[in-house]
């Protein structure tokens, strides 16, 4: 502050990372929400964070955790410069920086464009193999609803 005479809202602009917690992020063009865990905003770029409480894998990021990354890169763009990369903070000070390619963001649209293909056909997927996901999915109760599924012609799916 009083190395370089700076006070108050001239302080505060001159620090740097500006740190969004939480921070809501949309794309109506990519039918993508979410909510970034962390955002560092340094002047001309921003970077996201993504805190996870499960283990770490022994090298690099699980994969669904480096598409979750790379989709709130994406939306980020709306609104920031955003770096080419971004990190995963798993529990334990374990951080892994993701690098943000041409290859990750092909694989992140192709799921994007599977996931609205399968939203707009009457086929069920499977469950997945860890049920734990299925509990805080918003469309559990259907997919665990006898009824519905034989209805949805996806009874063989069904694994109470």
């Amino acid at each position: 502050m009083s190395d370089n005479n700076l006070f108050g809202k001239a302080l505060w602009n001159a620090l740097e990372p500006k740190i969004l917690s939480e921070h809501k992020v949309s794309s109506v063009k990519l039918c993508l929400v979410g909510v970034v865990d962390r955002v560092e905003v340094y002047n001309d770029k921003a970077i996201p964070f993504e805190i996870k409480s499960g283990r770490a894998p022994s090298e690099g990021v699980w994969s669904n955790h480096k598409l979750q990354l790379a989709a709130y890169s994406l939306i980020l763009r709306d609104k920031f410069e955003v770096s080419n990369h971004g990190y995963i903070d798993y529990i334990g000070n374990n951080r892994r920086k993701v690098v943000f390619n041409e290859f990750l963001e092909s694989e992140l649209r192709d799921k994007i464009r599977g996931a609205k293909t399968l939203l707009k056909s009457i086929r069920v997927p499977p469950h997945v193999e860890n049920k734990r996901k299925c509990d805080v999915c918003n469309l559990h109760d259907m997919c665990y609803d006898k009824v519905f599924m034989k209805k949805a012609g996806s009874e063989k799916n069904l694994k109470v």
